[in-house]
């Protein structure tokens, strides 16, 4: 009889080719015994300590074992001595097939390792004991609150179990480099007249986040630093600050042509189609940014091995010019305009630190920013703005005027933290359109980031719902997009 053994090594174990290797090093090391002149016990604990040194270096370095199931038909023994060194801390899993096995000894190895006994009457229902016990293992992921404000709305992944608090999914079996999706809503309550409960928040979004240094300040620490800011609690973010963007941009367009990277300005994509498994795009030119491409007629072909859809306002209007990319992976398009104003008449700016009250719907608030320059600039606000054209990808179907009237809005909402502001000193200054992928009303929504897996559509990237945020994350998208899709 063929002594079997199956290892389960823990998410790093590896691509395909690895983890063929892996295979054929666990049944390498399986060696066939005669169990009526061998006690099992002997059998186990030869063929752990008779491993080659190559396989146990492969499986210690490599291979870290989380779990072990043992499948012997052994009768008799001490559950000691086949639990060696070797397999201390593992838990084992044991598997009793018939009547021809010691059920007590194999439930004494499984309790005293922390694994799980299972009795197999019937050949027909191996499969499932297998794929009970193998899911088990390997396909639940635990999510849990661990902020008391937090709670789980629903788990759109699939009918799964959960409740305010905790919640389970299962993700099927995956192996090392493979991902799976799937959606959690959390519902965050408004708390009224209470600071600490949205600013905590804050704090743990942020140190989730990966951003260090944050500190919770009282009141008078806060305004000890900025003198004329008026708060009740404030959260230090020492690493926050700003870009030139124009310079920035700038210098990404010098990096890129450097690398031979070739801009097309002046271009528009009229379509795009997949032929023999490659995207073709047709583009004109359009002699103008802000002109249209009615009646235009395609000048070039071009086959590029991926195309990345970054159209930002345009991106919903672009992608519908894709054939064979259906409408259902096109989100809705919802636009925000966001305007600012500038204080003017100051002598001096009244803040040396960026200032954020706690975010509103649509947006993080009317803040302060204080640019490369000096210039004080206040916003932006939300104004949801309908747009019918949502064919063109062009950007002035958008206006881009501040009305001076929005000034009366802004005066409220900038006392709330700097009540020394004086009327008449906030000047019209510049606007943005925020590409929403959700309307008002609607809970936010993250970046959507689409490939061939999702849409079905080779060699195509989409980008949706990349606003403000995309600017800091813009290095960091495109370094997801690289390691993903090239």
């Amino acid at each position: 009889m063929q002594h079997r053994k199956l290892w389960n090594a823990d998410a790093k174990h590896g691509n395909r080719e690895r983890q063929g290797f892996y295979r054929n090093a666990c049944e390498e090391d399986t060696e066939s015994y005669d169990l009526w002149e061998r006690p099992a016990s002997q059998d186990l604990g030869i063929t752990l300590r008779t491993r080659s040194s190559q396989n146990q270096d492969y499986l210690r370095q490599s291979l870290p074992v989380q779990q072990q199931l043992q499948l012997p038909n052994w009768t008799g023994g001490d559950y000691k001595t086949l639990l060696p060194k070797e397999v201390n801390r593992i838990p084992v899993h044991a598997f009793g097939f018939g009547a021809d096995h010691d059920a007590s000894l194999m439930h004494s190895i499984a309790e005293n390792s922390g694994g799980t006994f299972s009795f197999i009457e019937s050949e027909t229902v191996i499969q499932d004991a297998f794929a009970q016990c193998i899911g088990g293992l390997l396909s639940v992921v635990e999510i849990e609150c661990v902020h008391p404000v937090l709670r789980i709305g629903s788990v759109k992944a699939g009918s799964y179990r959960f409740d305010s608090s905790t919640g389970t999914i299962g993700v099927g079996d995956l192996y090392a480099e493979e991902e799976r999706n799937f959606l959690v809503n959390l519902d965050v309550p408004v708390v009224n007249g209470v600071v600490s409960d949205p600013m905590s928040l804050l704090k743990h979004l942020g140190t989730q986040n990966g951003v260090s240094g944050l500190r919770m300040l009282e009141g008078f620490e806060a305004m000890r630093m900025e003198p004329e800011l008026r708060c009740v609690k404030a959260l230090l973010s020492p690493e926050s600050g700003i870009v030139d963007t124009h310079s920035f941009t700038l210098s990404l367009v010098g990096q890129a042509e450097n690398s031979h990277a070739t801009f097309s300005y002046n271009t528009v994509v009229l379509s795009g189609r997949v032929e023999e498994e490659k995207m073709h795009l047709f583009v004109a030119e359009t002699g103008s940014f802000e002109s249209r491409c009615e009646g235009v007629v395609a000048e070039l072909e071009l086959i590029p091995n991926l195309v990345v859809n970054s159209a930002g306002l345009g991106a919903q209007a672009l992608a519908k010019r894709f054939h064979g990319l259906r409408h259902r992976f096109i989100p809705s398009s919802h636009y925000a305009r966001g305007c600012y104003f500038t204080l003017s008449g100051a002598k001096s700016p009244p803040f040396d630190k960026l200032v954020y009250p706690i975010p509103e719907e649509g947006g993080l608030g009317v803040h302060v920013t204080v640019d490369l320059n000096g210039l004080v600039k206040f916003g932006p606000d939300v104004e949801w703005i309908e747009c019918r054209d949502d064919t063109s990808s062009f950007l002035n179907k958008f206006d881009y005027g501040v009305n001076p009237q929005r000034a009366e809005r802004f005066y409220p909402e900038i006392r709330k933290y700097y009540p020394d502001l004086k009327d008449g000193s906030l000047e019209p200054g510049c606007s943005g359109i925020r590409p929403k992928i959700t309307g008002p009303g609607q809970k936010a929504a993250d970046f959507i980031i689409q490939g061939e897996e999702t849409h079905g559509v080779p060699g195509l990237v989409t980008l949706f719902g990349i606003e403000s945020p995309g600017l800091t994350s813009s290095l960091a998208i495109a370094e997801h997009l690289a390691n993903k899709f090239l």
